[in-house]
């Protein structure tokens, strides 16, 4: 019988450098089973093409990302980029891991491998912004930044925490930004202090930030959180850890599977916490464009929906 092959790109820092030490036994899992696996240790000068290529250089039966969501970013957007569809494993030893978390893999990586071995995957939805790709959150604004401004050493030290205590050091300088934001039924032409589109549920650690949000429905969840003062804004936080934000006043929340968004040249946007395109961009979801190995099938709603834009 012939062997399976897989492209295993990993994350050499994550996790507090958990997969080096692991590499021998996960290679030896694999193999046990009939799947050769080819690594590739990431230097961080990595793009989508770098990606793109090494993908298109032999002809495997999977992509296997061990690292963070900035990792599963840069090698999706390689396999977009390459035209590929591929079957994506993932095992997740970044910080945050909110893609991860919402497709309920396993953080054990020995249980990633097998996961990935029972061969069962579910297309989901994949968004498109300006030309690149995000599997997760795209977003500009308050905080939004803190993902890429944390140094690693921190992260490895601290873990999520790292992120909160980046982002308290932003908050005393922070200035609300204007933007337009156009869907096919909603117009929002104001000043803002961030807005987030979210094709999971789970975004920073907050598992119940988005809490209709599905991959596999067809359309993104837009959370734009409106000027208010410190003491709004923290107990908003409080609400977001319980799902409760978005009956908050200063917070617009709806659905939809396309929107044009502009904002001022000085604004950066994030896609999965990794540099993104400048504006303005237009934003638009493909269903069940990317296939990944998880545990379950995922029903195309994740519960009580809002309207699409209302």
């Amino acid at each position: 019988m012939q062997m399976k092959s897989a492209r295993l790109i990993y994350n050499p820092v994550a996790g507090k450098k958990a997969v080096p030490a692991r590499l021998d036994n996960l290679v030896e899992i694999f193999q046990s089973r009939g799947w050769q696996v080819l690594p590739y240790r990431t230097t961080g000068k990595e793009d989508k093409m770098t990606y793109a290529g090494m993908l298109q250089s032999q002809d495997f039966d999977a992509v296997i990302v061990a690292g963070g969501d900035g990792t599963v970013h840069q090698v999706v957007n390689g396999m977009m980029t390459a035209d590929l569809n591929l079957p994506l494993g993932i095992i997740p030893v970044g910080t945050s891991n909110d893609f991860a978390g919402h497709l309920d893999l396993p953080s054990d990586i020995g249980s990633c491998a097998e996961l990935i071995l029972k061969e069962k995957t579910t297309k989901i939805d994949l968004c498109c912004a300006g030309g690149s790709y995000f599997v997760n959150v795209a977003s500009a604004g308050l905080l939004t930044d803190v993902p890429r401004e944390t140094e690693v050493a921190m992260k490895n030290v601290w873990g999520k925490l790292a992120y909160y205590i980046k982002g308290i050091e932003k908050l005393p300088n922070f200035r609300a930004i204007p933007v337009e934001i156009a869907g096919d039924q909603k117009m929002i032409k104001e000043d803002i202090l961030l807005f987030l589109i979210v094709n999971g549920g789970t975004v920073g650690g907050f598992s119940r930030l988005a809490p209709w949000a599905s991959m596999t429905d067809g359309v993104f969840d837009v959370i734009v959180v409106k000027p208010c003062n410190l003491g709004h804004l923290f107990s908003l936080f409080i609400k977001l850890m319980k799902g409760e934000h978005i009956n908050d006043p200063k917070v617009e929340y709806f659905q939809t599977s396309r929107l044009t968004i502009n904002c001022p040249d000085h604004v950066n946007m994030d896609l999965d916490g990794e540099p993104g395109p400048g504006f303005p961009v237009e934003v638009s979801n493909i269903p069940g464009r990317l296939e990944v190995f998880t545990p379950k099938k995922f029903s195309s709603k994740a519960g009580k929906k809002v309207s699409r834009e209302e």
